[in-house]
């Protein structure tokens, strides 16, 4: 009777030794800093069993019909349950301590020894081949190429231009580029003036001088007093900086005598007026 060609058991080493080999019924409590039982390897074990066996059935040829793939699963339960709880510990130290291929490609050759068994290298190249298989045998896509252009009759317009003007065709387009003007139309955000500075030049003492006193931090307060008659106002307005009058202003309108008083006020501040400011 010939013994089966089994492939080699991988080895653990280490505690993970006495770990694998531990039931359950030897720990004496829990310790969430070591593992002292086989109970978790063992959970890992099982997962992974039924990972690398699903895994075969899949690759297998002539192909397994899905409904069959659990049935064989539940079919194939190691008795007695101790064996069973071993044998998944076991698998559960190889994943632990040599990564998941390993284990699955054990697994596999537990199964069928004869079976290929494939890298993580050469199933990424094998998947590449497939699909570089399939782009050399899939016929191009009409959408992909491009319909032709429509070839118009050259206009009568078109051919009573003046020969230096047909032989623009023959020119490169970097000639064409090159012979282009400099000027072209700007693309992109443009700088805007500065507004407030602008606006400053020509603009009255009032938001000037309002401007100044809130850069220095400084109170401004206009009291105003109607000193006419509804149909013809005479407003007198004063300006206070820091609760001091430094300016007054007379005029037929608020505005008018608040820009008035303004005025008074930037001068009695020692400030001298620049260019664009009005007289």
């Amino acid at each position: 009777m010939s013994t089966p060609d089994f492939p080699p058991l991988p080895l653990i080493i280490g505690d993970l030794i006495l770990e694998t080999f531990s039931h359950k019924s030897l720990n004496l409590g829990y310790d969430p800093d070591i593992s002292t039982d086989n109970q978790r390897l063992a959970e890992l074990g099982r997962t992974m069993l039924e990972f690398a066996v699903t895994r075969y059935l899949y690759s297998k040829r002539p192909i397994v019909a899905g409904a069959e793939i659990p049935f064989i699963l539940s079919s194939s339960d190691f008795k007695p349950q101790e064996t069973r709880h071993l044998f998944q510990a076991y698998v559960g130290a190889v994943v632990a301590q040599s990564g998941p291929t390993i284990a699955a490609n054990w697994i596999t050759q537990l199964i069928d020894p004869q079976a290929e068994i494939l890298s993580t290298l050469d199933d990424q190249e094998t998947v590449e081949h497939r699909a570089a298989k399939r782009l050399r045998t899939q016929p191009p896509s009409p959408a992909s190429t491009p319909p032709p252009l429509p070839s118009d009759p050259p206009s009568a317009a078109t051919a009573a231009r003046p020969s230096n003007e047909r032989n623009l065709s023959n020119h490169s387009a970097a000639q064409i580029i090159a012979s282009a003007p400099s000027v072209m139309p700007t693309i992109g955000p443009q700088i805007v003036p500065n507004k407030t500075s602008s606006a400053q030049k020509g603009a009255g003492y009032l938001l000037v001088f309002n401007q100044r006193c809130s850069q220095q931090h400084l109170q401004v307060e206009y009291q105003a007093v109607n000193h006419g008659s509804p149909h013809a106002p005479v407003w007198l307005i004063k300006c206070l900086v820091n609760g001091i009058q430094k300016g007054e202003g007379q005029g037929s309108s608020k505005q008018a005598a608040k820009e008035a008083a303004a005025k008074q006020a930037y001068y009695s501040m020692g400030w001298t007026a620049y260019h664009g400011m009005p007289s």
